[in-house]
């Protein structure tokens, strides 16, 4: 299986200085190798894009509107064309300047749906597209925190906290908002538990990462690399007298992380204006969280700390990569990645050739047992035309043998010939299974003759008592044949008697 390449960018606008955290993780989930590059530099920072591998670009939820819309009944085959209307109103913007996605499988009546800026996310794929990079899965911080049942998530993230209570629902915090909406989440929650709502919240585990301040330390280092490439730009915009004065203020615009007119500061830009000192930062994390412990246990609600070694970025990463089949791709209708069609393409190929190979299967045993069972079918036909030519010498033609046996056990005419052997043999037995002992020895045939010529069977017949032999006859005179007894001579105790039967 193949590795994926996983960047985490948390600027909302991605330029060619935006700060990257990237992390090589395999398909199991393990981290390869990581590090911290300016998107610009990424070429140089990570090795070409090996065949089969896989990019995953994690983006700020601060970019990405997080909502849900309820369904109305029986119509979740018309999800597509009812949300843009359901979520309308909880969009400033218009609607046809968003972009919508949601998740591909969804249950019950409410739906996840991530809103952003189509022009956002064109502008995100474009910055991408310059430095060579084609993203498979465009995911959400928040939705790539681990999370579990009946648990709340709570990831530090130096001084925003990234809050995730559901599967595909959570929001980014900072320290001014953070408790007002966590006493909310936590109000709402009860409430839906008090009407008998499932999945009551149990505990909220506070994730945190012993390594938070040597990431920090990493980005303080690219953010002093992009202002050495912020003053060479300048410099040299500032010496080529024919640049383009437009051309001069985009490239300023880009270096310096701003955009329609207006200073784009971000978290990442306001904690590194703080007088760059790790160690008050990270105080600083560890007195907030003690801080957001101690407002949820006053809510009567189970805290537990988690420390990862990893960085938040790699956990993130990780987390990705363990959910994609779970998580919201922001990648869908327009903005599909090309990867994504050559891969329904290789999948469908896959799936034609194994159903081609099957039904070649299923023909050529189909094919092979009916030829099979045909040459049989005709072994059992010869046989059985054998054996009724030795039971009918004189029939000539043998069309169906089993029909011609029915007929000539009725005595039916067949072929022009009428035999009267079958029907009498039948009578005979049918009549000494019927014979009543009377506590004597059973009556059996010794001999049986058949006469061609006068249609008559000559039967031998050993029996207890001269009663016996009568009673036989009396039975097969009942069958509405013509019985005689020819002879009955005494042997010991044993009366041997010769009957003959006809048709009467």
């Amino acid at each position: 299986m193949s590795d994926f390449l996983c960047l985490r960018f948390r600027d909302t606008e991605i330029t060619p200085t935006s700060q990257v955290a990237w992390s090589i993780v395999s398909a199991s989930a393990r981290i390869e190798d990581s590090g911290h590059a300016l998107l610009a530099d990424m070429a140089q920072t990570v090795s070409d894009n090996e065949a089969g591998r896989r990019c995953i670009v994690i983006v700020s939820s601060e970019s990405v509107l997080l909502t849900s819309v309820e369904l109305p009944a029986k119509q979740h085959r018309h999800s597509k064309q009812l949300v843009p209307f359901l979520v309308e109103e909880q969009i400033i913007d218009p609607i046809e300047a968003m972009h919508l996605a949601m998740p591909v499988l969804h249950s019950g009546d409410e739906i996840a749906v991530a809103a952003v800026k189509r022009k956002l996310l064109a502008d995100w794929l474009e910055q991408l597209a310059a430095v060579n990079i084609a993203p498979d899965f465009l995911l959400v911080d928040v939705f790539c925190v681990p999370a579990q049942a009946n648990q709340w998530q709570l990831m530090f993230d130096e001084d925003r906290v990234l809050f995730r209570d559901g599967a595909l629902s959570g929001m980014r915090l900072d320290r001014q908002t953070a408790s007002t909406v966590l006493k909310l989440a936590i109000a709402a929650q009860s409430q839906s538990v008090s009407e008998g709502a499932s999945g009551a919240l149990q505990q909220v585990a506070l994730v945190q990462s012993t390594s938070a301040d040597a990431e920090m330390a990493a980005r303080i280092a690219l953010q002093q690399r992009r202002d050495e490439l912020t003053t060479k730009a300048l410099l040299d915009h500032a010496s080529d007298a024919s640049a383009d004065p437009f051309e001069a203020a985009l490239v300023g615009d880009d270096f310096t992380n701003s955009a329609d007119g207006f200073d784009d500061s971000t978290d990442e830009d306001d904690g590194e204006d703080d007088g760059i000192d790790g160690d008050a930062r990270t105080q600083g994390s560890q007195a907030w969280l003690h801080e957001i412990d101690d407002f949820v246990r006053s809510e009567n609600i189970e805290t537990k700390v988690v420390n990862y070694s990893e960085t938040v970025s790699q956990l993130l990463a990780v987390s990705a990569v363990q959910s994609l089949d779970r998580n919201l791709n922001i990648l869908q209708g327009d903005f599909r990645p090309a990867t994504a069609n050559a891969a329904n393409r290789r999948y469908m190929r896959k799936i034609s050739m194994a159903v081609a190979a099957c039904v070649a299967v299923f023909m050529t045993i189909t094919l092979g047992g009916g030829a099979y069972l045909n040459y049989q079918a005709d072994s059992y036909y010869d046989q059985s035309v054998v054996i009724y030519r030795s039971l009918f010498p004189k029939q000539r033609k043998v069309m169906d043998p089993v029909k011609q046996m029915q007929r000539q056990l009725r005595g039916a005419t067949v072929g022009g010939t009428t035999s009267d052997f079958l029907p009498l043999l039948d009578a005979a037995s049918r009549s000494l299974a019927g014979l009543d002992t009377q506590g004597g020895e059973e009556p059996s045939i010794k001999q049986l003759r058949y006469d061609v010529q006068r249609g008559l069977i000559a039967i031998d017949l050993h029996a207890s008592n001269i009663d016996q032999l009568e009673a036989y006859r009396d039975l097969l005179t009942n069958e509405g044949l013509d019985v005689d007894i020819l002879s009955a001579n005494q042997d010991g105790d044993t009366i041997k008697g010769r009957i003959q039967v006809g048709r009467s």
